[in-house]
């Protein structure tokens, strides 16, 4: 797992490598909520352009994601979407849980 996090105003900005693990999942979820703890952020985006593999797990790390950061009072911004992505999230039927947000 290769990604970065950078405070951007209110919020924090992660960056994604080229894949994400299911093994990755629990350490993103932790990462995160450190990041939030420690920044107080309002939101967290992802930005996914560097992702080139994309598969169910991409989509289940970013639904826990979106669970662990709306029970802590934050959003989610899913930036750089490729379009296998907004596929795969369309056909799961989660597009109105994890909308992309802005390019």
């Amino acid at each position: 797992m290769d990604w970065h996090a950078v405070r951007s105003g209110t919020g924090v900005i992660f960056t994604t490598g080229d894949a994400i693990e299911r093994s990755d999942i629990s350490v993103i979820c932790r990462n995160v909520r450190t990041s939030i703890e420690h920044t107080s952020a309002e939101w967290v985006a992802f930005d996914m352009a560097a992702l080139v593999h994309v598969d169910a797990v991409v989509v289940e790390a970013l639904a826990r994601l979106q669970l662990n950061l709306k029970r802590m009072g934050c959003t989610l911004q899913i930036r750089n979407v490729r379009p296998r992505l907004q596929e795969l999230v369309r056909f799961m039927g989660l597009e109105e849980v994890l909308p992309e947000s802005g390019r």
